[in-house]
């Protein structure tokens, strides 16, 4: 099994040692039976099944998968752990709010629900008859540093962090903002796989507070008018974003080729006129 790399892995413990299993943890918005819009649950309760059953030493199973708690997912009767973290939060007075993780096995691999009713206790997913929730920056952006702190106080170094779609664009920017020396997950490969560019998570400037940032902070550059989430996560979109991933996958042919050519000219995702 190859292993993809960010950093210095550093978690044997001698010259004899042999490398500890590879840890996954994907994060999505979406995941088949409990949140479900379209192609993206299917994809990642599919590979997350299939990860189970791989059966091989490399890799420490079972992976994670951490999905927001949204008003339509029920708590489920059989919950292995439920713990409360602190999580960054820029909209906290105080800089930090309490978010609840319920730990529960799911079809071979460890479901992991975000549960903080403000940011997810709504009509949608992402919205509702009015449009697109306004603070989505803050919805999702809470999501990821959740998920990170979740992992991170479990003391486990993470292998690879398996990105789906924009909502999950902000874990890419913490992981090289915030947790660059973490010894859990500076060392985190990202794996992005990108299901539909015709949504990008596009935060315009006066929103960047939501997640956190702001023009001129070495993240968003300060005359940019925002921040693209889909491809801050690989840092080629001029002014849209400074993050890099190790790899990025598609669940197309078409795809493929059309993440190729924007990674390497740097087009702005709204200038493509694909729907992957």
């Amino acid at each position: 099994m190859t292993r993809l790399q960010h950093g210095t892995d550093t978690r044997s413990l001698g010259a004899y040692d042999a490398p500890m299993p590879m840890r996954v943890a994907m994060l999505s918005a979406e995941c088949e039976p409990w949140a479900k819009t379209g192609g993206l649950a299917d994809v990642v309760d599919a590979l997350a099944r299939a990860l189970g059953q791989v059966g091989d030493a490399e890799l420490e199973t079972p992976v994670e998968v951490f999905l927001p708690r949204y008003r339509t997912v029920p708590m489920p009767k059989r919950v292995e752990r439920s713990s409360e973290i602190r999580v960054p939060d820029p909209r906290a007075p105080s800089g930090n709010s309490t978010v609840t993780i319920h730990d529960v096995a799911a079809h071979g691999y460890r479901l992991r629900l975000v549960d903080h009713p403000a940011a997810f206790d709504r009509e949608g997913f992402y919205g509702d008859a009015a449009g697109d929730y306004a603070d989505n920056p803050w919805r999702f952006g809470l999501f990821c540093r959740a998920a990170l702190e979740a992992l991170r106080v479990d003391d486990r170094p993470v292998d690879v962090l398996h990105l789906h779609d924009w909502h999950t664009g902000p874990a890419a920017i913490y992981r090289d903002v915030r947790y660059a020396d973490d010894p859990v997950l500076g060392g985190a490969a990202i794996l992005t796989t990108l299901h539909n560019l015709a949504y990008h998570g596009w935060t315009p400037r006066s929103a960047l507070r939501q997640l956190g940032l702001a023009p001129g902070d070495g993240v968003v550059g300060r005359d940019a008018h925002g921040i693209d989430l889909l491809l801050s996560q690989n840092g080629t979109v001029k002014g849209k974003g400074a993050m890099k991933l190790e790899a990025h996958t598609t669940v197309s042919v078409l795809g493929f080729g059309v993440i190729a050519e924007i990674l390497s000219v740097g087009h702005a995702v709204d200038e493509c006129p694909y729907d992957l």
